[in-house]
């Protein structure tokens, strides 16, 4: 009913108070179902989401504004997890065979929050309508370096926080179906570079360097002040490097390549070292190393004396799966005679 110009609603269970000569008030907390708890604003937009048992709990999210035509968004919302906006992901509901979602078709990230949303249509109708029915629900997704993970969400009272929406808005028989979110949605190739910088580097990729190499840890007192070169080599391909060791002048890094297709792992990375008395050999570290993301180029500069007057300066280009080397200048005499942009260079 109206009230005052207000629009009120009264579920079940709701208590009225009557003080005397007073208009009827309602008194209602927004009940909760099981696992969900329920909500409604001054528009009558409500929703209804998971009711979070820990802070590192998934998020799930049913959302509808007011008006007849008006159908439900759904969206989850993964925890310390960043997934890979440009891969399919798995949903399934208790023993139903899982739906595959693409990225843009079935499924996207929306609007500024870590929420991905559900694209209307007959696939995200009938993934409702088994949710709506069913106990649990997974979602299999691919994170930004190519680790599976499993989310499970408990839909335990979904369907009567759902009904009781229906009841608050005045939509008792309306269909349940699913709407695309009215706001804009993200790129998700444009916010890729910024959630891999986001997480950094990933423990497995830690975890490897301390088992096959001989640098220090990077969290020790002496190398925790150098940030690690990371870069997007391809869609399936990411580059870490971290600081092996340092002398106050120069920092050196072990890098890895870390697949996150369909054939993951990760590689330690060798490159070429010219020496004037063993000539060409492999080296796993490259001093002073930055990346370039636009070009994908490597380079290192390694000064071997204080005052700068020999050593090498190099490149290296991915080429696809690997890297390439593209240019290797080299200065042996540290007399002072030519400075780095002037020593000789001896590949190509």
């Amino acid at each position: 009913m109206k009230l005052r110009g207000l629009f009120f609603h009264r579920p079940v269970g709701a208590i009225w108070l009557l003080p005397a000569l007073a208009l009827m008030v309602p008194v209602v907390a927004d009940p909760a179902f099981a696992e969900f708890k329920t909500a409604c604003d001054a528009s009558v937009r409500c929703v209804a989401e998971l009711t979070a048992n820990e802070p590192a709990s998934h998020g799930l999210r049913f959302s509808r504004a007011a008006g007849k035509d008006r159908q439900w968004e759904v969206s989850f919302q993964p925890k310390s997890i960043e997934i890979d906006p440009v891969r399919p992901i798995n949903m399934a509901v208790d023993d139903h065979p899982p739906m595959t979602l693409r990225p843009g078709f079935g499924y996207a990230p929306f609007g500024v929050s870590s929420g991905y949303y559900l694209i209307a249509g007959p696939p995200a109708d009938k993934l409702l309508a088994r949710m709506i029915a069913g106990n649990l629900l997974r979602v299999e997704v691919i994170d930004l370096v190519g680790a599976p993970h499993d989310l499970d969400f408990p839909l335990s009272g979904l369907m009567a926080a759902l009904a009781w929406i229906d009841n608050a808005q005045n939509r008792i028989e309306a269909p349940r179906k699913v709407a695309t979110p009215e706001e804009r949605r993200i790129d998700p190739t444009a916010s890729r570079p910024a959630a891999i910088a986001k997480i950094g580097v990933p423990d497995r990729v830690r975890n490897v360097h301390m088992q096959i190499s001989a640098c220090e840890d990077p969290n020790s007192n002496l190398l925790k002040e150098f940030e690690p070169v990371t870069g997007i080599l391809s869609s399936t391909a990411l580059l870490y490097g971290l600081p092996c060791f340092t002398d106050g002048r120069s920092t050196a890094y072990r890098f890895y390549v870390v697949e996150t297709g369909e054939i993951g792992g990760i590689r330690p990375q060798f490159f070429a070292l010219f020496s004037a008395s063993h000539g060409w050999m492999g080296n796993e570290t490259l001093t002073n190393a930055e990346f370039d993301p636009q070009a994908k180029r490597l380079t290192s500069r390694h000064i071997a004396d204080s005052k700068g007057n020999c050593g090498y300066t190099a490149s290296w280009i991915w080429r696809g799966n690997e890297f390439a080397l593209e240019r290797y200048a080299y200065q042996k005499r540290c007399d002072g005679s030519r400075n780095p942009a002037t020593w000789p260079e001896i590949y190509p």
